[in-house]
């Protein structure tokens, strides 16, 4: 069978948009300058008042629209399954909640933003932005913001933050910046993991993507414990970095390191990273533009003064006195360079505020903060509160070149804060990231402690001892440690099903693993880990409480279980882990876990040694997997391993136990937890992962190509079987020749290109698929290439690798037991063992059946209970029974 129809084609298309027009609008968008030019009717008609919009979206810049559908016609079209449909009422609620304020307020209900939801990850670009467009206009109103960060939507906004779609990017940006806004939002959308994609959004190719993640780190940043995830997420280095590199986003940042500078920790993590010399490199470069930029970079130095003695020895290896020296201070509360003195605007009086104040003695200034005593401030010592200011807008203007003063070697030597070797190093060079420009729009600065005392400058002829080094700093040592806090220990009470009595269960029994925190009030672990579970319980790193968790889903294919605590205190000063990419072969990884042999959380290291698709042994089934050399022991299950960088790149799962090899271990690669994610999220629960229900096999003879009609420059792989119940077997046939699978070419040994150096198993491109999803699978038959688009499905087994939670299936009628044969059963029957000790007829069935429906079952006698009606077949233990045979007891 030809492929007669293509796939839609999720690009923009003019015809298309037309016609979306011209079934919702009664004067169509798309018409001539001379017709656009003309004002539109004005009546009405008998449409519903709530759905006329007036819109001034259109290629002429102006114009006047009406719907035709109710809200429920609209909803239900949102939640159905014809794309076209779903493109329309998406375009139209993006125009109706553009051009209408009321409309905005009333249509943000949960069935709403639980449509949409799902669809701003949609693979099809138009709905996707249309519906984008949507959440972002919906933001714009205060009263809406809570309702939809109630909803869910922030892990999705936080996902497409990196996709590589500049406007996904953007209206992703925008929505959360609008979120942020609202106090109430601000713990919530820290708690979900959404700082750290913000801080590498600064990086983005889209200035306006770049300035709205910068002005919702600042919205966020007014939360002091949004403060301390930025700081245990090294992104104070990233930040101070783009206040040197970049010049569009100096104003924005500079508020941001404010805030930071306002705790105690964020005060060290700004030494560390070398704020003092960055903030008086940009005063002394002369490129902060604005009387603001000004006023936000001393109010940094300010809060970074109450570092005390480590900051006054920074400050003079640096020469800050020579530079504020320029600096002077006006009665508006404003501050100035010392050129703008020349034409100072009215009613300045200036003083040197920084002299005054670095003739103090230091000893006394800490003796009294260390007494709680406020210190006596005078009128222009007070640092204003700026209420919604307005930013002035800037034009762009490229990365500037800022000299810094470079103090004298000894004198720098005796500055820099002592730490690491290993952890310097790496400091030192970390790569220059790319500026973008911020949107100045209103906000408002973060109001510093009352009694934080000013800079304290020493003249240049003064003695100062140098501070003691600091304690070592294990956050120094290993990055990993402060995602350790986000590791806990899962104890479950299983309670599995006895499958030679299928009526009754088998004794409970109690096993310890690990999990860690992820966004969402999420957590995940092993499935094995909770299978059979009667009772979860998860405790945290250094907590005596165990809190009642909740299994959410499990993935048997994939062997990953997501779980969740209705207890607000568990989620208590806890940051989820970030994920990291595929790490590539030689990457060192750290296992982290409650393994057996202690109660306290473990660490072990090592690297990555192989990839490529292994098998799953909880889940019976060839996914793809990361093989490592650190030691994975019993209670690992679960637990996160991190990169060098503190991200989590896998789950512990399993290891290989044989006599002839030590400290090999199994993780589940992000690609694969990915997916389990986004499966659970788009479609509220697991539906697994989809294969082609094919057998193949190779062809590496060329001879066997030859037969087939392959020409020499053609690879692929032969069709042997095809599962009867898979859709394919209604399009592919036998003896077909596989050449490419969404548009990856296979190779004769039924590998695709992997990576640089990699290729692997093509059934990973398969994996990366969703049950539903449709591919284009291209095939040679007859020597003629066809090409098909084939719905993918999730894999029918004959005997079942899980019952997945269900009790067993049987029925029993004068005494005989009948039971559905599963691989469960098998093991309970025969042991770990089943493969050796089953009856060669079973295991025929297990490896080489296809089940020809998708009822079908494989139906045994499991056993015989003893009555006078069956005299003579006690004996009868695990015989298959034939559907005729079966179909006359039932009978």
């Amino acid at each position: 069978m030809m492929n007669s129809a293509n796939p839609y084609n999720p690009c923009f298309d003019l015809t298309i948009f037309s016609k979306i027009l011209s079934r919702f609008f009664p004067f169509s968008l798309l018409h001539s300058n001379e017709s656009a030019s003309s004002e539109p009717p004005s009546d009405d008609g008998d449409l519903p008042a709530e759905f006329s919009c007036e819109s001034a979206w259109s290629p002429s810049g102006r114009c006047s629209d009406t719907t035709t559908n109710s809200e429920e016609d609209l909803l239900d079209k949102l939640e159905g399954r014809v794309i076209i449909e779903i493109e329309e009422a998406a375009l139209c609620l993006q125009k109706i909640t553009e051009s209408r304020e009321d409309a905005r307020d009333f249509m943000c209900h949960d069935r709403l933003l639980s449509a949409v939801r799902p669809l701003i990850i949609s693979a099809y670009s138009s709905i996707q932005a249309s519906s984008l467009a949507v959440l972002v206009n919906l933001s714009t109103e205060n009263a809406n913001r809570v309702k939809m960060v109630q909803s869910g939507i922030i892990p999705n906004l936080t996902f497409l933050l990196e996709t590589r779609s500049l406007d996904v990017q953007e209206l992703a940006a925008r929505a959360l910046l609008n979120l942020s806004m609202h106090d109430g939002n601000k713990l919530m959308i820290g708690l979900l993991g959404t700082l750290p994609r913000l801080v590498e959004t600064l990086h983005s190719k889209s200035e306006k993507a770049a300035r709205d993640s910068a002005m919702a780190l600042y919205h966020l940043s007014l939360l002091e414990s949004n403060c301390t995830k930025l700081i245990q997420a090294d992104s104070v280095y990233v930040i101070m970095d783009l206040l040197r590199s970049s010049r569009h986003l100096v104003e924005t940042l500079l508020l941001v390191v404010c805030n930071l500078g306002s705790c105690p920790e964020g005060q060290t993590a700004l030494l560390d990273s070398g704020a003092v010399r960055h903030l008086l490199g940009l005063l002394d470069g002369g490129d902060l533009k604005s009387e603001w930029e000004w006023f936000n970079c001393l109010n940094a130095l300010l809060a970074l003064s109450k570092e005390g003695d480590r900051f006054r020895l920074l400050a003079k290896a640096y020469k800050a006195d020579k530079i504020l020296s320029k600096v002077k201070m006006e009665d508006s509360g404003t501050f100035h360079p010392k050129t703008l003195q020349e034409n100072p605007p009215p009613f300045s009086r200036h003083f040197d505020r920084w002299n005054l104040i670095r003739r103090r003695p230091s000893a006394m200034v800490d003796k009294k903060r260390r007494r709680g005593r406020k210190n006596i401030k005078s009128a222009s010592d007070e640092t204003p509160e700026i209420l919604d200011h307005q930013h002035p807008v800037t034009s762009p203007a490229s990365a500037s070149s800022t000299g810094f003063a470079v103090p004298a070697a000894t004198a720098a030597a005796a500055a820099e804060p002592t730490m690491n070797p290993r952890a310097a190093s790496s400091r030192r060079t970390r790569k220059k990231p790319r500026g973008s420009s911020p949107e100045r729009r209103s906000s408002r600065l973060s109001e510093l402690n009352g009694d934080c005392s000013a800079p304290l400058m020493v003249e240049d002829d003064e003695r100062v001892e140098p501070p003691p080094p600091p304690m070592p700093s294990w956050e120094t040592v290993a990055r990993v440690v402060p995602a350790m806090d986000a590791v806990v220990k899962v104890f479950c009470v299983h309670t599995e099903p006895n499958f030679s009595l299928p009526w009754q269960r088998k004794r409970q029994y109690s096993s310890s693993s690990s999990g860690f925190i992820i966004g969402g009030k999420r957590l995940l672990t092993n499935a094995h880990s909770v299978e059979h579970h009667t009772q979860v319980k998860v405790k945290k790193r250094g907590s005596d409480t165990k809190y009642l968790a909740t299994v959410l889903a499990i993935g048997t294919e994939c062997d990953i279980a997501m779980l969740t605590v209705s207890d607000d205190e568990f989620w208590e000063g806890v940051s989820p882990l970030e994920f990291g990419e595929l790490p590539a072969l030689q990457d060192a990884v750290t296992v982290v876990g409650y393994p057996i042999g202690g109660d306290t959380i473990s660490v072990t290291s090592g690297v990555v040694s192989r990839m490529e698709i292994l098998s799953y042994a909880h889940g019976s089934t060839e996914l793809l997997g990361v093989q490592i050399d650190a030691a994975i022991n019993s209670g690992n299950s679960g637990g996160p391993a991190f990169n060098d960088k503190g991200k989590c790149v896998g789950i512990a799962f399993q290891s290989l136990k044989h006599e002839d090899v030590e400290n090999i271990g199994y993780i589940i690669p992000t690609p694969v937890i990915m997916h389990f994610i986004h499966d659970y999220e788009k479609n509220g629960a697991y539906t697994g992962f989809p294969i082609l229900g094919v057998e193949w096999q190779k062809m590496e003879n060329p001879d066997l190509r030859r037969s087939v009609g392959m020409a020499p420059d053609q690879k692929g792989v032969r069709i042997r079987r095809i599962e009867p119940t898979a859709p394919e077997s209604h399009i592919l046939k036998p003896s077909d020749v596989i050449l490419s699978f969404d548009g990856v070419d296979i190779a004769n040994d039924g590998t695709v290109s992997f990576r640089h150096g990699e290729r692997i198993g093509f059934s990973y491109l398969v994996s990366q698929k969703y049950t539903g999803d449709k591919a284009l699978v291209k095939v040679l038959r007859n020597s003629e290439i066809l090409e098909f688009n084939i719905k993918l499905a999730t894999h029918k087994r004959l005997i079942p690798a899980h019952i997945k939670g269900k009790p067993p299936s049987y029925y029993i009628i004068a005494g005989f037991v009948f039971a559905a044969v599963s691989v469960p059963y098998l093991r309970s029957e025969y042991g770990k063992d089943y493969e050796f000790d089953a009856p060669v007829k079973l295991l025929d069935k297990l490896l080489h059946a296809m089940a020809e429906s998708v009822d079908e079952q494989l139906v045994v006698v499991s056993q015989v209970l003893v009555a006078d009606v069956n005299i003579g077949y006690e004996d009868i233990v695990n015989t298959q029974v034939l559907p005729y045979l079966l179909i006359e007891c039932l009978c």
